[in-house]
């Protein structure tokens, strides 16, 4: 995973990171019921082609979803830098928070063991970085990098 914005002078790359594969759960559960969809649409065509259309239908929504899921997963990365926070949408910076602007943070987790969303708190206002693998690492790495930066401050 490669940070696609410019970094300062001194400036470089403590860790990456992108949503769990976990969370991909959901577009898998919607690929499998568009492949029962599917199924159920091709069995019934000969006796109804108005509800083989119906499900048909259903079945491409399915699939869509599952599509958007994965695109969501694979948009959001989120680096860690010696100077800020970066979360990334689509090769396109969404927030950039300056480790000395950063008052808190909470670890949330999910249900997805090893999963979970961090809340920054930047300066009253609140970024939510999703679904991160094993969140309370990357929350200690975050805070640990606070602490040098501003420690040479």
């Amino acid at each position: 995973m490669k940070l696609k914005t410019e970094l300062v002078e001194h400036e470089r790359v403590l860790t990456a990171t992108r949503m769990h594969p976990k969370a991909l759960a959901g577009a898998g559960l919607y690929v499998l019921l568009a492949i029962v969809l599917a199924s159920f649409a091709s069995t019934v065509k000969p006796a109804s082609l108005v509800l083989a259309t119906v499900v048909f239908i259903a079945a491409a929504v399915a699939l869509y979803k599952a599509a958007e899921r994965w695109v969501h997963w694979l948009r959001r990365q989120y680096f860690l830098t010696n100077y800020r926070l970066i979360l990334m949408d689509a090769g396109q910076m969404q927030a950039s928070l300056p480790l000395d602007r950063i008052r808190g943070m909470n670890v949330q987790m999910h249900r997805l063991k090893g999963a979970g969303d961090i809340v920054v708190d930047a300066l009253g206002t609140t970024h939510r970085v999703e679904c991160v693998p094993v969140p309370q690492k990357f929350s200690r790495l975050t805070q640990s990098a606070q602490q040098k930066f501003l420690s040479r401050a």
